[in-house]
């Protein structure tokens, strides 16, 4: 592994972690919008 790579890792992380929150967002809305129509 080159040196470098781990310091594009640590830069890419926020980009990754904003990701996964938007995803976790999406995700907790549908199954909200799936559970207010099970009701």
């Amino acid at each position: 592994m080159l040196p470098n790579t781990g310091e594009q890792v640590l830069k890419m992380l926020p980009f990754i972690g904003g990701i996964i929150i938007i995803i976790v967002i999406i995700i907790f809305f549908f199954l909200r919008k799936k559970g207010d129509k099970d009701k």
